[in-house]
């Protein structure tokens, strides 16, 4: 079934009349933005965006503008990719922490201050197929900004509304992940989980990634947003899409006012996801860490053509492979994931798991280096 089907087939009467407001409480699992999503494994990226659109299939994917110039670059990407689904996520995302009186990150330069209504109507109006609420950081312990965000969204959203929760990853710890989830439900739009650490990854943190699996297993309607492999286990769970960075920096939430930063600015090699490892891992530090006395398994996607994982350096005609690269391997995933029939998605992950842990395990014993399974895809696999 085509978006445009899962549209007609799901979205209620009350709401389908209304055109793109909310007339009345709509399921956000009902929604316009919810049958657009639907099924969806997104990328995040900027300058990038007219090389990778092309390689995107625009039933089963999309691209997701970050930084400032989405307005400008979202209608020529449109001209030159018909079908894709294509919207802009706000740099408050980055940039803005919320409170109580302002969750959303909006314009007061004019005369009258900008409303929520007005900021989405702008990205609607730029061509974006969702619109995107500019949603503040969350710090933990403080439910009310939270709830307030929810409450004001619910008023003010549109049928095509995705309402961003940037969280701190204590929200999502066995104390508080609770109440989080109890928030995000009162939502009547897809709520876009964002977990924020600004120089590592945000679930490696003990009792995250538990919190992780129980929010997308009990929230309708629920996004993996600005995450990595996370986001299938998100879609194991019930989660309605997940978006992926193509840039490690576009792979986390940023806390504002701190980064992101990198150990070493001169190291401009890329990020390549190794297949069946579940894990991205820069070239240099490969080559370095990993491979300084053996050689570097070759890759056979359809992109690389059986050059090395390590081979990619820091020219931009080689960081543009290294992207396709990934890009080719997450789409290749999720085709294997979207094509089952006696095996449930749950199931399939937990494959998924455990095939990284012994590929990992071979890895190991061939470099004589100690690599191990990531933290979180760890704690999954012991979950279960």
């Amino acid at each position: 079934m085509s978006p445009s089907d899962q549209l007609t087939t799901l979205r209620p009467p009350a709401v389908a009349a209304a055109g793109s407001k909310i007339a009345t409480r709509t399921p956000a699992e009902l929604t316009k933005a919810a049958a657009l999503l639907r099924g969806r494994m997104l990328t995040l990226t900027s300058a990038d965006a007219p090389l990778l659109a092309p390689l995107l299939d625009v039933e089963t994917s999309g691209m997701i503008l970050t930084g400032t110039s989405g307005y400008e670059e979202l209608k020529p990407l449109q001209r030159q990719n018909p079908g894709l689904l294509l919207a802009m996520e706000p740099i408050s995302v980055t940039k803005y922490t919320a409170t109580f009186d302002k969750p959303f990150r909006l314009s007061t330069d004019g005369l009258f201050d900008q409303t929520l209504a007005e900021f989405l109507e702008g990205q609607a109006s730029a061509g974006a197929a969702i619109t995107v609420t500019p949603t503040g950081f969350f710090p933990a312990g403080d439910a009310d900004p939270l709830k307030e965000a929810v409450k004001q969204a619910n008023i003010h959203g549109r049928d095509d509304t995705v309402l961003t929760m940037p969280v701190h990853p204590r929200w999502l710890k066995s104390e508080s992940v609770g109440q989080l989830i109890a928030i995000a439900q009162t939502s009547i739009h897809p709520v876009a989980l964002v977990v924020c650490n600004s120089y590592s990854d945000p679930l490696d943190e003990k009792g995250v990634p538990a919190g992780y699996r129980r929010f997308f297993a009990e929230v309708p309607a629920a996004i993996a947003w600005r995450t990595d492999m996370a986001g299938f286990e998100a879609m194991s769970q019930g989660a309605l899409a997940a978006a992926i960075g193509e840039l490690p920096s576009q792979r986390r939430g940023i806390v504002p006012g701190h980064g992101p930063r990198s150990s070493d600015k001169s190291d401009r090699s890329p990020h390549v996801l190794l297949p069946g490892m579940l894990r991205y891992a820069r070239t240099s530090a490969m080559t370095r860490n990993w491979f300084a006395s053996s050689a570097a398994p070759s890759c056979d996607c359809i992109h690389c053509g059986g050059r090395t994982w390590d081979s990619f350096t820091g020219s931009p005609e080689d960081k543009l492979a290294a992207h396709r690269h990934n890009l080719g391997i997450v789409t290749s995933m999720f085709n294997d994931m979207g094509s089952l029939t006696a095996e449930s998605p749950k199931a399939w992950w937990r494959r998924q798991l455990s095939q990284a842990e012994i590929e990992h395990e071979a890895l190991s014993a061939s470099t004589s280096v100690k690599i191990g399974l990531p933290g979180p895809m760890k704690a999954w696999l012991r979950l279960d």
